[in-house]
């Protein structure tokens, strides 16, 4: 018994068909690869010193940038002891956990300016000194006014006009808490209005 012509052309097409099915199988799958979204690692802002609303900062490697500013306080009246300045801001990672820092400067506020963190029990009369509070972690928070201690940390003033109302400069800090973390706080920048 032979095969007609037809059937000849039905079996020639049927298993072109499944050539092509298998075909386009075996290509889906070798397409097919996880692809790993990744957040994109931020960048520190530039050092800048014309008020660009800028803050950010490592803690322990990771770095945070504050994509706005909660509060910027300045008062000053040339006596060292009266003059203050304060910044604070909400700062994200990679992941987008949430953070936050904040700073209180009393003393000389003027472009070259350094002043000490400390503890609050330690406040030194007649010198220029901050106060420094961090929150990164919720059950951590880092601050003079807990029972987290202040071991070393440093502000910079890089500018302070007071006319322009711009404050600039750099910071780094290291805390330590029972039961947390050591938290270092490295290459820390902000450029301000206030």
């Amino acid at each position: 018994m032979g095969f007609s012509v037809f059937q000849a052309f039905a079996f020639t097409t049927m298993r072109f068909f499944r050539y092509c099915l298998l075909l386009s199988v075996l290509l889906s799958l070798s397409q097919c690869k996880k692809n790993t979204i990744r957040p994109q690692e931020p960048e520190l802002p530039a050092e800048t010193q014309s008020g660009q609303q800028t803050l950010g900062f490592k803690a322990n490697g990771t770095i945070y940038v504050a994509p706005s500013l909660i509060q910027v306080v300045g008062s000053w009246t040339g006596s060292n002891t009266a003059d203050r300045f304060y910044f604070a801001g909400d700062a994200r990672d990679r992941n987008y956990i949430l953070g936050s820092i904040g700073v209180t400067l009393r003393g000389d506020l003027s472009d070259g300016q350094q002043f000490q963190l400390v503890n609050e029990g330690q406040i030194p009369a007649g010198q220029n000194y901050g106060l420094a509070a961090v929150n990164i972690d919720p059950s951590c928070v880092y601050a003079h006014s807990t029972d987290a201690r202040l071991l070393s940390g440093q502000v910079t003033l890089t500018r302070f006009d007071g006319g322009a109302r711009v404050a600039a400069g750099r910071f780094q800090m290291t805390f330590v808490k029972a039961g947390c973390d050591t938290l270092r706080i490295t290459e820390g920048r902000f450029d301000v209005k206030f």
